[in-house]
């Protein structure tokens, strides 16, 4: 849970539609889910264009076996816009030469 909390340089996690990051509440960052419910145990995630086959499987496997236990539940679904999570690969250099930015994956 502590490495897909973590934001990715300019690659942000969705909730509600709206862009959101960690919370630093008193100088301390808030431990809460980063999709924004704790008690939503079931979330979705779509991959984005240019993913291989083999990766795809790779990350199907893990959803499926590797959270078991953890009482989350993954389902993927084709949406990219709506999903909870967004696999995707992305050009190194956006707009501007800005790093992994969000017009990467679209553009």
């Amino acid at each position: 849970m502590h490495i897909i909390s973590k934001p990715r340089c300019d690659f942000p996690d969705k909730i509600n539609g709206t862009l959101t990051y960690i919370k630093l509440i008193k100088n301390e960052i808030s431990l809460k889910p980063w999709w924004g419910n704790e008690k939503k145990k079931n979330l979705t995630y779509a991959f984005g264009n240019n993913v291989p086959v083999k990766v795809k499987h790779y990350f199907q496997s893990k959803f499926k076996n590797s959270w078991s236990n953890m009482l989350i539940n993954f389902t993927e679904t084709t949406s990219v816009k709506d999903s909870d999570i967004l696999i995707a690969y992305v050009k190194v250099d956006g707009k501007r030469g800005m790093l992994g930015s969000w017009d990467c994956i679209f553009g």
